[in-house]
């Protein structure tokens, strides 16, 4: 009978209790707003929304130190960065590199190993050699002399891990461009801001790499739109919608950064085995993956190998894919998906 009446007298603090922590996280919530941020960086564009209380300005403002730290670290438009001095290095003396440089090489590491060496950052000499690094649009191709001189600068296994903070380049001239990589590591270092700051509903765009997480100011799962890679196809134009679900979304295709030497056309996808630009029948290819900086490698890599090899490899490492084939002979876009990637998305025109 004691514990009966014990419990009985109990059940109205208990529901008052109930009531105060309703009322409190109401007010919480209440508190909290859609923002929204905008602004450049690493030679692109970034956006940012999310659900957040506190100063608009006081976000704006951490977000640009973190976008300030990788900036310093690898872009290579600013001549004062980490990347740069590395890159003006001699070789076979040990270079003291920052977390944020060692981490983003040692994930590029893992994709040019599986890749079989087609991913590969130090394809820097040829990727501005052809008009797509910081020296600009040449007014033709290069020779063949130039091009042999370039190629004997890249290899990322020239490039060694030395210690916990230092890494070593075998052969001179050894540069590395990691564009390919260091918007999605910024990416989930926002990502990782956010969240320490117990923001749980935001979406993170920058230069085309986007994660999000939790709700979208609809309410619902936030939608993504992969483009249409025809050239002339208008921004709004979409070839399949996706729902990544707390995770990242990267695309790489060769229908807009290009440029033609006469009659052929130049795209930004570098060989750097060949090292000469390659246009295979991938248009398009992108990645879901629950980290942006990996999504956003595997995507640059999935440009450079033949589909049915890049398919291959990137199921054996368990990536999910979506890729969109100009096959020669077939006349129309055919489409290659992963079913992780399937179970995220449906074609744009089945939305309508």
């Amino acid at each position: 009978m004691q514990k009966q009446s014990q419990s009985i007298g109990w059940r109205p603090w208990a529901g008052l209790l109930l009531v105060v922590i309703a009322l409190v996280s109401f007010y919480l919530q209440a508190a909290k707003s859609w923002v929204q941020l905008q602004g450049e960086a690493q030679g692109t564009t970034y956006t940012i929304k999310a659900l957040a209380s506190g100063s608009t300005e006081s976000l704006r403002a951490s977000v640009g130190r973190i976008l300030e730290e990788v900036d310093a670290s690898m872009s290579l438009w600013r001549k004062d960065s980490e990347i740069n001095r590395f890159n003006a290095w001699p070789s076979q003396k040990p270079f003291d590199a920052t977390t944020h440089f060692l981490r983003v090489l040692k994930t590029a590491a893992k994709v040019y190993e599986a890749s079989e060496g087609l991913y590969d950052p130090t394809v820097s000499p040829l990727v501005d050699l052809w008009g797509f690094g910081p020296s600009g649009q040449p007014t033709q191709s290069p020779d063949e002399k130039t091009l042999n001189e370039a190629r004997a600068k890249v290899g990322f296994g020239h490039l060694k891990f030395l210690n916990s903070h230092q890494i070593m380049k075998e052969i001179d001239g050894l540069e590395v461009d990691l564009n390919s990589i260091a918007p999605g590591y910024t990416v989930d270092l926002l990502a990782d801001f956010l969240e320490g700051e117990g923001i749980e509903d935001y979406m993170i765009e920058l230069g085309g790499e986007v994660l999000t997480h939790g709700k979208s100011p609809r309410g619902g799962p936030w939608v993504i739109g992969i483009h249409k890679p025809l050239e002339g196809a208008s921004p709004d134009e979409f070839f399949r919608l996706v729902w990544p679900e707390n995770g990242s979304l990267a695309t790489s295709g060769n229908y807009r950064a290009v440029w033609k030497d006469g009659v052929k056309k130049i795209v930004h996808s570098i060989d750097p085995k060949s090292g000469l630009p390659v246009e295979r029948e991938v248009l398009s290819a992108s990645i879901l993956h629950s980290s942006c900086m990996v999504a956003d490698a595997w995507a640059t890599a999935a440009m450079l190998m033949p589909w049915k090899k890049s398919i291959e490899i990137m199921e054996s490492q368990k990536i999910d894919f979506y890729l969109i084939l100009n096959e020669e002979g077939v006349g129309e876009l055919r489409e290659k998906i992963s079913s992780g990637f399937q179970k995220h998305s449906s074609k744009a025109e089945e939305e309508k």
